[in-house]
This record gives C-alpha cells, structure tokens and sequence, in this order.
C-alpha cells in the first residue's frame, strides 16, 4: 500500500471516528439531561468518550507521520 492511499484510509477513518464521537457525545449531553441516573452507566459514558478521543488523537499523529 502506498503512502498516499494509507493517508486517505487514515482520513476516512479519523472523518468516521469523529462523527461516531459527535453522536455518541450528543446522545451522552440529551441522556444527562435527563431524570435521575445511574452512576455506572455515566462512568461507562466517559470512558468511552475520552477512549474514542485517544483513537482519533492517535490516527491524526499517525497522519501526521504520514504525510511529513
């Protein structure tokens, strides 16, 4: 695979995961709005937030190296 089609996989992928964490952060906001909550669920919430943060940090690094 050469370098130009491994960033545009890249790209697909960081535009993919971003728009999952849009999602995922819009449900999380609508759900937090709402009644009472479990604390689990919240905890379970955030974790998976900040990870799928971590993933597009590191594909945006691996871009990065990519295209230098």
């Amino acid at each position: 695979m050469s370098d130009s089609e491994k960033i545009s996989v890249l790209e697909a992928e960081i535009k993919t995961k971003e728009r999952q964490l849009y999602r995922a952060n819009k449900e999380a906001n609508a759900w937090n709005k709402g009644g009472p909550k479990i604390q689990h669920n919240a905890n379970q919430t955030k974790l998976f937030l900040e990870t799928q943060r971590r993933e597009i940090d590191d594909l945006r690094a691996q871009l990065l190296k990519l295209k230098n």
